[in-house]
């Protein structure tokens, strides 16, 4: 029997909760459209006026472009390969993938932004307003004195050799003298084929307060930390990259300790988990990461455990986020009549984690309790009610939904509902249930698309290792690239001694006097726990025991191992604490 959903019920998502759709999400896809919202002080873009399927015309506009000589007989056929394989993503079109488009162009520059695509913004999964909002955060001073800051930055940083437009068009063109790398003369070449997309007239999202704040703050600051010191020291290839790498990772730890932290607070409403709280300190999960690449090891196993414990919490983190959206709901509907007494119980807090705190406790507080049972009831009978049409409209033979013997749970669904619903003890909790079992398939299918893509499970830069289709093959393992970015965040990250004496305000990012130091390899391990959970030279819970300690020693050397051929660390000292890591780009 499947529970049909009244409309006004389903979804599985709550911006109050998360802003961010946990859903597929590309990040190579993701640059130009993050561009263009900085660029359009946070506007989103009007109406896209270039077509995505008309790629011969684009290609035949680059063919005649005065800049572009090539000494071939079929210039066209030259070009047109070399534009499917560097400068544009390639994808079919529609449901039926019947022709082909461009999904995104490759972002060498800012100018990428001008071509408006990926067309439809929602393949963004609103990650696009959500770095934007932590970076304008991060930036300091007024909202005007921020956006200013971001926009004139990304455009030192990617505008190499470009004018850009003032809004509302946009767009712009090379200056005509800087000295380029080809690649990148050759895309401002093709981006002159395009129309410049209009800005809009209103924001894309309205954003809540996060619910785990100070990771938002922090992710922020970690992006703005990179792009400050090494936008000016490495290729803008090169920068684009580890910036893609470090945006994938940073989406993956955030929303996996989002999750792991509500679901926490569910579970116990009258303390906030540690991920929430405004205070820097470790908050879970810990991530161990395997670096031996032995498929049978101890230290693998680790791995792969800490992945099936955090697929098993986005499982959980359905049923917590559709009670909490459930919650909402029924305080939505109870302010009309009960607005003073509703304000005072959730004082005053209309998003971010003390208003999700207050939510879970409005369940048990005297005045709201029976309204809440008697609003779930309500949703109960319509559920069973629209389940009911369902089966009526679909039934053959003479015995109806109603008719039906109340003992089977196959045909009845009253029986059935109480099969879903076993256990549960409120008429809340029931229908959160429900909700949960109706949208189960979709809601996890979707959270496991966002779980690999961040994880860049397909990518040469992700944290996830494994193959697509093989769930159980899933570790985690960061690879050369994603390691060698990881030093570099954390040699601008943390302070110098110098730096940690300072106040925390004084202690903000300030491009003009950051400055890069080698960083000891007991640092950047501590760093790595405290900032993001990750552990390499100990083992995670439940693990425990000599075998498990020796494991994680053996996968600590495995990493030396691979930072020294990387040419980032080298033994000079048999003293652990005082080893240095020196990445590349940081002049140390």
């Amino acid at each position: 029997m499947k529970i049909v959903l009244p409309k006004e019920m389903r979804g599985t998502t709550f911006s109050q909760a998360l802003s961010l759709e946990l859903n597929g999400f590309d990040v190579d896809h993701f640059l130009p459209t993050f561009f263009f919202k900085a660029l359009a002080d946070g506007l989103q873009a009007g109406q896209r006026p270039n077509d995505p399927e008309a790629i011969g015309k684009y290609i035949s506009k680059l063919a005649s472009h005065p800049d572009i000589r090539i000494e071939e007989p079929d210039r066209y056929k030259t070009l047109e390969r070399l534009v499917r394989t560097e400068l544009i993503e390639v994808g079919t079109v529609g449901q039926q993938r019947r022709g082909e488009q461009i999904i995104t162009v490759t972002p060498y520059t800012i100018l990428s932004h001008k071509v408006g695509l990926p067309k439809a913004g929602s393949r963004q999964r609103g990650v696009d307003s959500f770095l934007y909002q932590a970076m304008l955060g991060s930036c300091g001073g007024t909202n005007f004195e921020a956006r200013e800051m971001l926009k004139e930055y990304l455009k030192r940083v990617f505008a190499k050799g470009v004018i850009i437009n003032p809004p509302p068009q946009l767009g712009g063109y090379y200056d005509g003298t800087t000295a380029l790398d080809t690649m990148t003369r050759l895309s401002l070449a093709f981006l002159d084929g395009f129309d410049a997309t209009p800005v809009g007239k209103r924001e894309s999202r309205t954003l809540l307060a996060s619910a785990c704040p100070l990771l938002a703050q922090m992710l922020g600051e970690d992006l703005l930390r990179y792009l400050f010191f090494f936008g000016d020291k490495m290729p803008t290839q090169a920068l684009t990259y580890n910036f893609q790498a470090l945006i994938s990772f940073e989406l993956f730890v955030y929303t996996l300790k989002h999750v792991t932290a509500l679901n926490q607070l569910v579970q116990t409403p009258e303390i906030l988990p540690a991920a929430m709280c405004d205070d820097m300190e470790p908050s879970p999960p810990d991530i161990y990461l395997d670096f031996t690449n032995e498929p049978h090891s101890l230290s693998q196993e680790m791995a792969r455990s800490c992945v099936r414990r955090d697929i098993e919490s986005y499982q959980r983190y359905l049923g917590t986020i559709l009670l909490l959206r459930l919650l909402d709901g029924y305080v939505g509907k109870f302010k009309r009549t009960k607005a003073k007494e509703i304000e005072a119980a959730l004082d005053g807090a209309a998003s971010g984690p003390h208003y999700l705190q207050g939510l879970l406790e409005l369940l048990h507080h005297p005045q709201f309790e029976g309204l809440f049972e008697t609003r779930a009831q309500d949703d109960e009978d319509k559920i069973l009610d629209a389940t009911k049409a369902a089966i009526s409209s679909g039934a053959k033979g003479d015995k109806s939904a109603d008719d039906a013997d109340d003992s089977d749970s196959d045909t009845n669904p009253r029986a059935y509902f109480d099969e879903i619903a076993q256990g549960a003890t409120t008429n809340i909790e029931r229908v959160a249930k429900l909700l949960t079992e109706a949208q189960q398939k979709e809601g996890l299918r979707h959270y496991a698309a966002w779980f690999w893509g961040v994880g860049g499970l397909t990518k040469p830069y992700g944290i996830l290792a494994g193959t697509l289709k093989g769930r159980q093959s899933w570790h985690y393992a960061p690879s050369n690239d994603l390691l060698a970015v990881l030093v570099q965040l954390a040699t601008v990250a943390i302070p110098s001694e110098e730096g940690a004496k300072m106040p925390a305000a004084q202690q903000r990012i300030n491009p003009k006097e950051q400055k890069a130091e080698p960083v000891r390899l007991q640092e950047f391990l501590d760093y790595l726990h405290t900032r993001f959970g990750i552990l390499i030279n100990r083992p995670p819970a439940p693990y425990s025991g000599a075998e498990a300690a020796s494991a994680a020693r053996d996968n600590l050397r495995a990493m030396l191992a691979r930072l020294r051929q990387m040419g980032v660390f080298s033994d000079l000292s048999d003293d652990f604490t005082v080893q240095e890591l020196r990445p590349p780009y940081t002049g140390a």
